[in-house]
């Protein structure tokens, strides 16, 4: 649950900021934190980390442990949420991120847009 604070969603629990306006330099000094969690079988695992920008509901930066971090939108498609990884951070410029990801939210809204595929272009 998150209600709307200026230009950042804030998260109604905790109070922190959910959704913050991506620059590209804050893009580039993202790290993982590296934090993980317990799966069933007891192994430790790293969280999923993603920074959502607050200029486009449902676009972001997925952050890996490895370093590779993926810009990604998500929206709701027949009922169920859907993440897609639109490209690598480093093939793909914030602003022109920014534009695919309008397009493939139009896209989705439309019931266009294939939720199997790797890459939206």
């Amino acid at each position: 649950m998150s209600r709307k604070t200026g230009q950042d969603q804030v998260d109604a629990h905790g109070g922190k900021p959910t959704a913050i306006r991506l620059t590209a330099a804050l893009c580039k000094a993202a790290r993982h934190s590296g934090r993980t969690y317990e799966t069933p079988s007891g192994r430790q695992s790293p969280r999923q980390e993603i920074l959502w920008d607050s200029e486009v509901r449902g676009f972001g930066l997925r952050l890996n442990v490895s370093g590779n971090h993926s810009w990604v939108v998500r929206f709701r498609h027949e009922g169920r949420q859907r993440l897609v990884r639109l490209e690598a951070l480093g093939l793909l410029k914030l602003e022109a991120a920014r534009q695919r990801a309008r397009k493939a939210l139009v896209k989705a809204q439309l019931g266009r847009l294939m939720v199997w595929s790797v890459c939206i272009s």
